[in-house]
């Protein structure tokens, strides 16, 4: 499928893009643009822009004469909204966010424009500085705004890894000080795309330099150093110089060691852990509690058997009588909790160590269960031991069981479920024409309905016939891509970690050779079919982990004179980095561009033979609240009808599209819309992108691989042909249509005068102990949301940029300027904008919060923005004081707090 993999081309060296090239023409372009469609009821707003000075007062830096400007509607959930529907917990989250407006200003002095009465994000960019912004109000906000940008270089940042032998006892945690650290492991770092091997000098990753010679601020590197970033004596790994960004890290046992070792931590699923680093970041992480913690923690430990001697364990080498056995077993979650559910799939291979409780909590077995989740432990002592269990993939969560056992006993556990971390989608794609797999007819086998009928179900040859090959993808509601798959031989696939969050995905299967005939989804419990969509490419996927979703795709050859269509997408063009139009490919990171039109021309492109527009997410209705047999739960907010992205409604499936998808697959011959529609015919097409206000498609002159910020050592799936482009910008591309296919065309978009479009944050400020037990609350069931409270959202050097606040259910949401810094020397080019997060923001000395909730802690996490993306993330807090009386979930302690400015 086109638009499940993308071509990485190799980026050119500096260039001069439209953005040096044109500055003056954007002057003029902007103003024009801006103020011919600004409504007439409006405020005026002055933006002047300064350079940020740490330290002096707000406003005091020197004016910055040169920049551009974008306005975007702030479309988020507004916590103070006299409406509970406009809160962040219950308003769908949208997709993209709305470009009213944007300018450029070339002559010292100050921006003038006028808005419309709403919320705004001006984004700003200026050479030389960091992409800055302001949030404004109107009218509640008028005249004179002051956005201050930090100035280049920026500090470059630092990852700090430990690993450690977990054995003491076996836990996923590090035990400082009883567990060692682990010397000679090898860390690797990759960012979005692809593994990192240089810093951002451009020399080998981890090089150490000698202070001395030329050739980077640091001196010159060090020959032998570098390529490999090595763990020291103490199990520490420093991986120093490199720009800021969100990094997976993973860590892997010395060369020749990789079978002696298991890897036992995760922080949410998976081998990799990732690190979120701000400019400056020394490496130590901003969650531990007033001293320096690595960032990131990796825990390993090596198998070892009851009555061997010559292994790992000290304390294991004389062999007992009994016997442990068990199955492990997937745990469906299902919130809330209202009786038994059966469990899920077995867990394939589980590992089981045992910790000698009362004997110093040292390991003293670890073994590997089979492919069906059973395992059987031999020649245990008699003891009380706690069992640890976890898989090789670490998509299941850490589990634990406590195991007493006499000498001589045999303990049968039973099946024993555990957690995942992540929800799947798996199911078949298959040849919906009612033969099976030896191509016989039967009754049972009905053609074109979109379900995978079988006369026998246990009989996969009964069934109508797999198709192996077939690309798959689940992308976010913005366009941009979350995870691929390709069905195997028996035209099966799985997603096998699909979000942990709770929100709405958009699942896809491609139909480039084949016609589709629906899709069909199953029940968990007994296979049989729940629901189906007619025709469907795409649907809208809400997953909660350990619940997996079961949806079949049917196809069909096209017969004679069929096809299937142009289609394509329509992308924000983060990355520009095609010296030749026609190649242009999109990054995963990329966002589709909704409700843009794209016109269906002839070849000469003299008749308009049809118009469509790109297609806009919008959120489902009409969902289940119900226990896991179906049965209907009472519903006081409305999770069902409102389709509320929360786990007490578990996996949903409904009809959806992400943004910036478009299909034609018809013609008006006398002339769009004039006459009768038909189907398209096979032929020779122009395809044209109308792009809409404030944008325009890319040419060659908007290469941005050398545009970004300068930086200094921190201070203490499938490739469809390219169409050809029909005009020198690229927003007309030559479509050949065949029989019996579908042609893809794909176009680029950007703004007007290159200043990147925002991305967004959508967070839950959550308790990490308390669970809600409101039935009248959002996440009734499941953590406790901390309602009212203030999330300040900083910048590397600390300084504040906004404020926002969470819903009654603990809900943020903050459209945040994203980045133009496309020139970094990492796989994906692109250093997204980081934003230091701070649950519970008591506010600064003399502006406190006066909503600071002392009942909490304080805590900071870092997390990136991209241009046009969403980012998701929960920020879990402890909460610090206790009653003994009850009356309410959140009481207030005594206030101790001083009044502003207090020394």
């Amino acid at each position: 499928m086109k638009h499940l993999a993308s071509e990485t081309m190799k980026r050119p060296g500096p260039a001069w893009g439209w953005f040096g090239r044109f500055a003056i023409l954007a002057v003029l372009a902007g103003f024009f643009l801006f103020f011919a469609r600004t409504n007439a009821q409006t405020t005026n707003i002055t933006l002047e822009v300064r350079e940020y000075v740490a330290g002096a007062p707000a406003g005091s830096g020197p004016i910055i004469a040169d920049f551009d400007y974008l306005i975007n509607l702030d479309n988020t959930g507004d916590p103070d909204d006299p409406d509970p529907n406009n809160h962040p917990s219950l308003k769908p989250m949208a997709s993209h966010s709305p470009v009213v407006g944007l300018g450029s200003q070339t002559a010292p002095g100050e921006a003038d424009f006028n808005l419309a009465d709403g919320r705004y994000l001006i984004s700003v960019r200026a050479d030389g500085y960091k992409l800055g912004g302001i949030h404004v109000s109107v009218p509640d906000q008028n005249g004179t705004v002051l956005v201050e940008l930090v100035s280049d270089p920026l500090p470059l940042a630092t990852i700090r890894v430990h690993v450690f032998q977990d054995f003491y006892p076996v836990n996923g945690q590090d035990d400082t000080p009883r567990e060692l650290g682990l010397p000679n492991f090898r860390a690797f770092l990759h960012d979005t795309v692809g593994e990192m091997s240089v810093d951002w000098y451009g020399n080998p990753l981890c090089s150490e330099y000698d202070g001395v010679g030329g050739s980077t601020p640091l001196g010159d590197p060090i020959p032998g150093t570098g390529g490999v970033c090595y763990s020291d004596a103490n199990g520490d790994v420093v991986i120093p110089n490199i720009p800021r960004g969100k990094y997976a890290v993973l860590v892997l046992p010395p060369e020749g060691e990789d079978n002696d070792w298991i890897q036992t931590s995760t922080i949410e699923g998976k081998h990799e852990i990732d690190a979120w680093v701000v400019e400056g970041n020394d490496g130590y992480s901003t969650e531990g509690e007033g001293f320096g913690v690595p960032l990131l923690s990796f825990g390993f430990t090596q198998p070892c058997n009851f009555g061997n001697a010559s292994d790992v364990c000290d304390t294991n080498d004389v062999a007992g009588t009994g016997t442990i056995q068990g199955t492990i077993m997937t745990l469906r979650e299902w919130i809330p909790q209202t009786g038994p559910v059966p469990f899920g799939d077995p867990v394939f291979k589980p590992y089981i160590a045992l910790t000698d409780i009362g004997n110093n909590d040292l390991q003293v077995y670890l073994g590997r269960g089979e492919a069906d989740g059973s395992f059987v432990i031999n020649d245990v002592p008699a003891g009380t031991y706690q069992m640890a269990i976890w898989d090789e993939p670490l998509d299941y969560i850490f589990s634990f069981e406590t195991v007493i056992i006499g000498d001589g006993e045999a303990v049968d556990l039973g099946e024993l479920g555990i957690p995942r971390w992540f929800s799947q989608i798996s199911g078949y794609v298959f040849m919906d024409d009612g033969l099976d797999v030896n191509r016989n007819a039967d009754p049972a086998l009905i053609a074109g309905n979109g379900i995978r009928d079988c006369v026998n179900p246990a009989d996969e040859e009964s069934c109508e016939r797999p198709i192996d090959g077939i690309p798959l993808g689940t992308r976010y509601r913005d366009g941009t891509l979350q995870h691929g798959a390709v069905t195997n031989n028996d035209g099966y696939y799985e997603f096998t970690e699909v979000q942990l969050f709770p929100r709405f995905v958009v699942i896809e299967v491609d139909f480039t050779r084949m016609g589709v005939t629906g899709a069909s989804l199953h029940s968990i419990f007994d296979g049989s079919v729940t629901d189906t969509f007619d025709g469907a490419l795409t649907l809208a996927e809400l997953t909660w982990p350990g619940i997996r979703s079961e949806i079949d795709w049917g196809k069909v050859n096209y017969g004679p004179g069929e096809n299937g269509g142009i289609s394509g997408i329509v992308y924000y063009a983060t990355t520009r980095n095609e010296n030749d139009l026609r190649k242009s490919a999109a990054e995963d990171y990329e966002p589709g561009v909704p409700n843009v039109t794209v016109q269906l021309w002839n070849l000469d492109h003299t008749v308009l033979l049809n118009e469509v527009t790109t297609d806009a997410w919008e959120h489902p209705t009409g969902c289940d609240y119900t226990d896991p047999f179906g049965v209907p739960l009472p519903d006081p907010i409305g999770y069902g009808p409102n389709c509320l992205e929360v786990p007490n409604i578990s996996n949903e499936v409904k009809a959806g599209v992400f943004d910036g998808g478009y299909a034609i697959e018809t013609m008006f011959p006398d002339g769009y819309p004039n006459g009768s529609e038909v189907t398209l015919v096979p032929g020779d097409y122009v395809v044209e992108l109308v792009a809409p206000p404030y944008f325009r498609a890319i040419t060659l002159a908007d290469i941005n691989t050398s545009d970004g910020n300068e930086y200094q050592p921190a201070g203490p799936i499938i490739l469809q042909p390219p169409s050809p482009c029909g005009n020198g910008e690229c927003s007309q591309r030559i479509v050949t249509l065949q029989q019996g296919h579908n042609a893809p065309a794909d176009f680029f978009l950007m703004t007007d005068n290159a200043v990147p479009i925002p991305g967004r944050i959508f967070g839950l400020l959550l308790d990490d102990i308390n669970v809600e037990t409101d039935p009248a609350r959002l996440f009734y069931g499941e953590k406790r949301g901390v309602p009212n409270t203030p999330v300040g959202i900083r910048d590397y050097t600390g300084r504040l940029i906004t404020t926002v606040h969470t819903d009654d259910n603990g809900v943020f949401e903050v459209l945040l300027p994203s980045t133009y810094a496309a020139n970094c020397p990492t796989p994906s080019g692109v250093c997204p904008a980081m934003y230091r997060i701070i649950g519970n923001d008591p506010g600064d000395p003399l502006s406190p919060n006066p909503d600071f909730n002392p009942n909490y802690q304080t805590i900071e996490v870092q997390l990136d923005v991209w241009p046009g993306k969403m980012t998701v993330a929960d920020v879990a807090i402890f909460p610090i004081t206790a009653f003994v009386n009850g009356g309410g979930q959140f009481n207030q302690p005594v206030d101790c707090s001083l009044p502003a400015g207090f020394p």
